[in-house]
């Protein structure tokens, strides 16, 4: 899987300085578009996952093993990154992809 980098921009206050006296909650909406939409990009995101299955037969039934990999390489990129220029963590990632995981699944067939 490929993904590219998302765009977002800073939400910032400064700008309705003269409509405002002060600077209110990161999300009240009169600090949103400090800057023109998209300015920004995340960076692109891109994982292997691998699957394996076998099916076999025990009597009159029909098992199947299934085994999930995913994120081989346990790349842990970040997104949804903090737009407001109001808090200490502007421009950090508030959320990641999830770490590698592995999933054993069995399947019985009557």
């Amino acid at each position: 899987m490929a993904q590219s980098g998302q765009p977002w921009e800073a939400w910032d206050c400064d700008m309705y300085k003269p409509l405002v006296t002060r600077c209110t909650l990161a999300s009240d909406f009169t600090i949103r578009y400090g800057e023109p939409a998209g300015s920004r990009v995340m960076p692109s995101h891109s994982q292997l996952d691998l699957n394996y299955s076998q099916s076999f037969h025990i009597n009159r039934y029909r098992v199947q093993i299934v085994g999930d990999l995913y994120n081989v390489a346990n790349k842990q990129t970040g997104y949804n990154y903090n737009p407001s220029k109001l808090s200490a963590g502007f421009g950090l990632p508030l959320s990641h992809w999830a770490p590698r995981l592995f999933q054993l699944t069995a399947k019985i067939g009557f």
